[in-house]
Formats: structure tokens, sequence, C-alpha cells
């Protein structure tokens, strides 16, 4: 009932928190929304402010020097020459952030280079014209060319132009009135865009970049950005401004992309927003909230305890003390203090337990004592064939119900308990490995991949006898003290052959090994087995197979321990040779179709 209660008082606070902080995120992403794209449109125009300076400085080569009257009437081409070279100077010192000025004519294969480190200029140059900026310009010669972020390489040396420093280029062809005709692109490193994009940042996990009006890039704070995919550039289409949400892969993060065109050269500012970023406040009041509720809850919490303390605390007593007197305590009288009902039923209790206590006699204790020692005995006496059909009855179960591996799994251990339960110290050696094969494939359900068997098995060996359950303990060795402790897959290998007149079984395992020093105690144990002294589990099941060894074959039976530490562990056991008798057990048929 208090559980309940407390259910009723959290599931609508709850639910209230949800739907405010549900219409709170929205609110406020469509606030950020709006304050970003005033944001972006702003650095729009002063891009575009930007960006008329450079086309202007562009345009001043034909203005103030080629169709300038002192260019035209210089009567020598030095002049000229000079002139060129004070005016590309010019253009260079504009803005500190131009990397460099080239002009190419290609009437007689001259380009002139103007950068921090060089003033001058280089005939035979027509390599010029195999450049994307100079191809740009000549197939489109009354457009200004806009070359998206790039690095200047691939140019000679002597240029000293430096080719580690992204750039975006503006390039033209210049024609004047003489026949003379050349191209112009001046390269501006990107701290300029930089500095006016990182005006529209307002957090470190936001990204903002530059793209043109065919997604190729100019800038991004995000140094791994490369020009807008076909799909995304299409979704930014049509509209001047907008926003859309935006994941870069399948299960990554949504992002609100925010987006601005310009109106002088199409260029597009966009800027990518985590929703963690524009939720953050939303996220703070949630915490908030959720704090008042959990003390809000806690409070009720304390209040119903206190409550139900009150209220059921004499019947909960009341409670204990029959407990007790169930199990035979019939000397703690409850204290009736109460004058209400449960105090009344409190002292019809105390005397209900003294009149018991007066009935239960000496010889009647002695009575239950020995009905009790009776029924003990009786559970001792459980034949272990109920355990055998309850295993039945679970596979039964399982396959009714589709569980394969629980059904393999169950069989499996009903034949190793009627395995154990078969009269006989000696068994085939058939048999011995069907059991073997049942622990193993338990064990295998239980290590998944983490173990691998192998077992190897000469057809003429499979009707000889051996001693009753005496591979499995060996096989149980090699996985619990080899290969458990190791942590990392194994392997574990079982081979029976016969080598001259004996049978060989070879039991291995690549886990841990045995020390050196536990490895000789555990051969001098194995020299002497009538010490069985305690030691450690492998220690008694080893002993204990040797010894039944030795009981059934004398000492012309073997068994032989190898190990190295960090390697492994083998086992081997040598028995003279010996044929089934017709009297021994046998489990199934003649053959074992799982080995």
């Amino acid at each position: 009932m208090i559980v309940s209660f407390l259910g009723v008082i959290t599931l609508p606070l709850l639910l209230s928190i949800y739907i405010s902080y549900r219409n709170f995120a929205s609110e406020l992403e469509q606030s950020y929304i709006a304050n970003n794209t005033v944001i972006l449109e702003q650095l729009v125009h002063r891009l575009d402010d930007y960006f008329v300076q450079l086309e202007n400085d562009g345009l001043s080569f034909y203005s103030d020097l080629l169709f300038s009257p002192e260019y035209q009437l210089a009567n020598t081409e030095f002049i000229q020459h000079n002139m060129k070279l004070r005016k590309l100077m010019g253009l260079y010192l504009a803005h500190k952030e131009t990397n460099s000025v080239l002009f190419y004519t290609p009437l007689n294969q001259e380009l002139y280079v103007i950068n921090k480190a060089l003033n001058s200029s280089f005939p035979a140059a027509q390599a010029i014209e195999g450049r994307d900026w100079y191809r740009h310009a000549v197939d489109a010669p009354d457009e200004l060319i806009v070359e998206p972020q790039h690095r200047l390489t691939d140019y000679p040396a002597e240029y000293r132009i430096k080719s580690n420093v992204p750039v975006f280029s503006l390039t033209r062809q210049i024609k004047g009135y003489t026949p003379e005709v050349g191209v112009l692109t001046i390269n501006y490193e990107l701290t300029r865009l930089q500095r006016i994009s990182e005006g529209g940042m307002s957090n470190p996990d936001e990204e903002i970049g530059l793209w043109t009006a065919e997604g190729q890039l100019l800038y991004s704070s995000n140094p791994e950005t490369t020009a807008l995919s076909p799909e995304l550039l299409a979704r930014m289409q049509g509209e001047a401004s907008g926003s859309f949400e935006y994941r870069a892969a399948a299960g990554a993060e949504a992002q609100r992309l925010v987006y601005a065109r310009s109106s002088h050269n199409g260029h597009l500012v966009a800027k990518l927003i985590p929703v963690h970023v524009i939720v953050a406040q939303a996220e703070k009041t949630r915490i908030i909230n959720l704090v008042i509720a959990l003390g809000i809850v806690l409070i009720v919490i304390a209040t119903t305890a206190f409550i139900s303390f009150r209220l059921t605390g004499p019947l909960l007593k009341l409670k204990r003390h029959m407990v007790r007197a169930g199990e035979g305590n019939f000397q703690m009288p409850i204290p009736a203090s109460q004058s209400d009902e449960i105090g009344e039923i409190s002292r019809e209790y105390n005397r209900m337990i003294r009149q018991i206590d007066t009935l239960i006699t000496d010889k009647y204790k002695l009575g239950m004592a020995t009905r009790e020692s009776q029924w003990k005995a009786l559970q001792a006496q459980i034949n272990p064939h109920f355990m055998y059909n309850t295993l039945q009855t679970l596979g039964s179960v399982a396959l009714d119900e589709g569980i394969d591996e629980l059904v393999r799994m169950t069989h499996a251990l009903s034949d190793m308990l009627r395995y154990s339960l078969k009269a006989g110290d000696q068994a085939r050696l058939s048999d011995e490995l069907r059991n073997v094969e049942d622990y193993l494939f338990i064990q295998m359900c239980r290590f998944e991949d983490k173990l691998t068997t192998r077992i190897e098995v000469q057809d003429e060996v499979r009707q000889w006898t051996v001693p009753k359950l005496s591979l499995q303990p060996l096989v149980e060795n090699a996985i619990l003290h080899g290969l458990e402790p190791s942590k990392l897959p194994g392997e574990v290998q079982l081979r029976c052959s016969v080598e001259g007149d004996e049978l060989c079984i070879r039991i291995s395992d690549n886990g841990v090994g045995i020390a050196p020093e536990r490895l000789a105690e555990l051969q001098a144990a194995l020299e002497a087995p009538d010490m069985l002294e305690p030691g450690g589990q492998e220690r008694i099941g080893l002993l204990n197979v040797r010894q039944r060894l030795l009981l059934m074959h004398g000492p012309a039976a073997e068994l032989r321990l190898r190990s190295v530490e960090g390697q492994g562990t083998e086992i081997e056991m040598r028995l003279p040779a010996s044929q089934a008798d017709a009297d021994v057990p046998h489990e199934g048929g003649d053959t074992d179709e799982r080995l």
C-alpha cells in the first residue's frame, strides 16, 4: 500500500517534469535557432564587405595602372615593368593576410611574384599556364574566380612561396588598351576569415564554416571539414537562410545546422550546433526539478514511514513474538500497556502462551526430538534416482519449450549421474569417453568460445577396460587448474592409443602450467599414492585416480605428470592392455557415434 501511495505521488510529478522539460527544450531550440540565424546574417554582411574590398583591390589594377596615362605613355618596357611591380606590391600590402600576389602575362610568358620574401618577375614561366587558377580565369575571362581553400604547392623554390599555409584565392583576367593580356591571382591566408567567423561562435562545441556557392570550402573552424556533399548542398538551395537537423553519420549525435546565404556572391555561412548545447539550459532546469521532486518524495517517504510505524509498530511487535513462540520460545510475553484492541489482543496472547508452556512436558519434547531425528533420517535416504528422474523431467520441459542447449545440458548431466550410479569398478573406455564428452559439453556451455576440445581415439581401444570415473577427474583438473586461472581461450586434448602392449591415455592443456616447486611436490605424491594428505583439490583427484589404478592393475599401471609453467600441463596414464569382459557393464551399443 505504501508503494502504491508513493507511485500515485511520484508518477504525476515525474510526468509533469518531463512535459515541462520537453516544452522548454523546444522553445529554447527555436529561440537558439532564431538568434543564430540573425548572427549568421550579420556575418554574411561582414563577409560581403570583406569580399567587396578584395574585389576592388583587383579592379584597381585596371584603373590605377593599365588604364593610367603614365603607363600608356611610358616609352620603355623597363618603366612599365617597374610600375607593375610597384602596383602589385601595393596589392600585397593592402591586407595583412595577403600571402602572395602572382601576375602572369602569356604574351611574353613572364610571371610577377610578390610575397614577403620576394618582389620580382621571372621570364619563361609558361608552366603557369597549366595551373588551375590560370585555366579557370581563361575559361571565364569576364568573371572573378574564387579558388576554395588550398595550399600553394609545387611552385619552384625560387618563387619563395610558402606551401604549408592554407589560403583561398581571387583570380581574374586582366585586359588593357594594348593587346597585352594577363591573369592576376591574389592568395589570402585565412586569418581574416577566422576572425570574422569566430564572432559568430558562442560555444566551443559549435562549428562554423564558409563555403562557395558550389559547396567548396573557404574556411571552417574544424580542420577536418571538407566540401559540402551534394545532398547537403541541395538541402540549402532556394532559401536565403534556414536550419535543419543533421547527423554526420548513423548513430552520431544529432546537430542543428543553421545557414545563411550571401546575396552578393552566393557564399554559404553555416553553423553546426550540437543538440546538447542548445538544450543545456533545459537540462539544468530538469536537474533542478528532479532534485526538488526527489526532495518531495523523500519527505513523503519519511512522513509515510512515521505514520506507518505509529500504526503498525504494535502489530509488528505482536508478529515477532508469535514467530518466536512458533520457534519454541514461550518465555517472552508482550508488554501490554495499551488499552485499545491491540493491547487486549496482546494480553490474551500472553495468557495463551503461558498455557501452552505448561502443556509441553519433557516426555513430549523427547518425542518431538525423536520424530525430528526420524524425519532427518528419512530425508537422507532419498534415492539418487529421484534426482536423475528430475533431470529427465527438466529435459522434457526444456524440449517442449524449444530450449535446445538446456535440453542437451540436462541430458548430459543426467547421463553423467546415471553413469556414476552404475554398478562396478570397471568400465569400457568408450563409456568413459562418453562421460568425459558429457562433462566437456557442460563446460563448453559455461565457457562458450573460450574452451575448445579435441578427442582422438583409435578404434581398437574403445572396448578395453579402464577404472570407472578415471578420466573425468583428470579432464576437470585440466580445466579448473590449467585453463580457468589464465582467463584466456584454451584447449583440452584427450588422446587414446596403443603403444606396444599398453593403453596410453594423454590429457593435455595449454593453460597456466604448474610451478616447478608444486610440480615436484605432486610428482613425489604420485610416487607414494598411499600418502593422501591435504594439499589442494587437484592433488586429491590425481592421488585418487592413482590409487584406483594400483588397486586394479598393480605396479604395471602408471600415472605421469609433465608441465611447463606458462605453457601447459600433460597427464599420461598407461595401463596394461585388456579387452572388456562380457560382464563389464556397458552404456548403449558397442560404438559411440559422438566420438
